[in-house]
């Protein structure tokens, strides 16, 4: 998810209504628990709280960040 509030399925981009549409969709035949959520820095909290609850509504209860390395000057 980006800081704009796209989401991106397979690096296809849609909006939250049409996440909720196409996951509930493909939970129907998924086989796994788990699912991993990155989101941009400035993507606010409570969009990202609402796509974990369409996560949790399908029956995802394993969702794991995908974080990547801070740049820290040495």
């Amino acid at each position: 998810m980006n800081h704009a509030g796209q989401i991106f399925v397979d690096n296809e981009p849609m909006t939250l209504r049409e996440f909720k549409v196409l996951f509930k969709s493909i939970s129907k035949n998924r086989t796994r628990n788990g699912v991993y959520l990155r989101a941009d820095q400035g993507v606010p909290y409570g969009t990202v709280v609402q796509l974990m609850a369409i996560l949790n509504a399908n029956g995802v209860t394993n969702v794991g960040f995908v974080t990547e390395p801070e740049n820290i000057p040495k």
